[in-house]
């Protein structure tokens, strides 16, 4: 395979990798792989949450030509986003019935 054959698997929405390229397909099973791992991690942050938090990080890297690396540096960007709504959790008072 030649330049040509492995930038198509290591490009995400290039113009030359339609939907169904491997490199995309991949890299979607290791972003859901990402999902998982946080959800089991964090039990306490619903898996809807978790999802959201790794679909916003995982879009900073949409125009990124290299694609090797993405789904490691979604799995920490989601984790700083995960400890900031921690945090806010934390930070935030209880609202007392009554």
């Amino acid at each position: 395979m030649g330049s040509g054959g492995r930038a198509r698997l290591l490009t995400h929405r290039h113009k030359r990798c339609n939907p169904d390229c491997v490199g995309e397909a991949s890299e979607r099973a290791l972003i859901g792989q990402v999902v998982e791992r946080l959800t089991r991690k964090n039990p306490t942050v619903p898996q809807e949450t978790v999802a959201t938090l790794v679909n916003a990080a995982h879009a900073r890297f949409d125009q990124s030509k290299v694609r090797d690396f993405v789904p490691l540096l979604v799995e920490r960007r989601a984790k700083v986003l995960l400890a900031k709504l921690g945090a806010d959790l934390i930070d935030t008072p209880a609202i007392e019935a009554g």
